[in-house]
This record gives structure tokens, sequence and C-alpha cells, in this order.
């Protein structure tokens, strides 16, 4: 199970890939602002916990969504999204929603969800 989980990751990943491009972010930038987007203000640390990101390549995602505008530091030591954060985020959802359903559109739907229901019960036992 383990390595066609792995493998699905891989293609899915590379194939969203071009769109993450056209925002000019990476997956790891993509991250944080959608951890920030449910949280109100977040330390690196606690942003790298959440997200299963090593804390260097937060810190990297973070210098650059600082950079760009779409994050901001909050006192005492956090960080919050931005509006044009928010909007950045939006941007990407909307590719991630048309991509998933490009690409299980030929799935037979009750195959989908059946892959949804264990996918959820996994994530589930991690608690996140």
């Amino acid at each position: 199970f383990l390595p066609l989980l792995s493998r699905s990751y891989a293609y899915l990943s590379g194939a969203f890939s071009e769109h993450h491009d056209a925002e000019e972010v990476t997956v790891n930038q993509s991250r944080v602002l959608a951890f920030l987007a449910t949280s109100s203000v977040a330390s690196a640390e606690v942003i790298a916990s959440f997200t299963f990101l090593g804390e260097t390549a937060v810190k990297d995602a973070i210098a650059k969504l600082l950079a760009r505008g779409s994050i901001a530091p909050r006192p005492p030591g956090g960080l919050a999204i931005t509006p044009e954060g928010m909007d950045l985020l939006h941007r990407i959802v909307t590719r991630a929603r048309r991509f998933e359903d490009e690409q299980l559109a030929d799935l037979p739907p009750e195959d989908v969800a059946a892959a949804r229901r264990v996918l959820r019960a996994l994530a589930e036992r991690g608690g996140r």
C-alpha cells in the first residue's frame, strides 16, 4: 500500500507543479499558507509541526512569503496570512480543485469514494 501511495503522491505532485509554477510558489509555501489560513497566528515551530515540514523548509518558505507580502509578522514571534496571501491561497485552491476533478474524472465514483474513506481514516489516525 505504501509504495502505491508514494507513487501516486509523486505523480500528482509532479503533475500539479505547473500550477504552483504559474502562481510562483513552491509546495512548501502553499502548505504554510494553507496552515496560516486556519490559524490566527503561529510561529515557525508550530507551522513545521502541523505541516510535517522540517523547520528549515518552513523558515525558507516563510522568508519567501514575507518578501512577497503573503504573510506578515505578528507579535510575539508569530506570523499571519495577509489579504494578499489569502488571494494567492484562493487561486491555488481553485486550481487544485479543478486539477483534482480532471484527475478523477475517468475513475468510477464508487472507487473515488472508497479511496477517500481509506485516506480519511488513515489521516484521522494521525490526529491531524
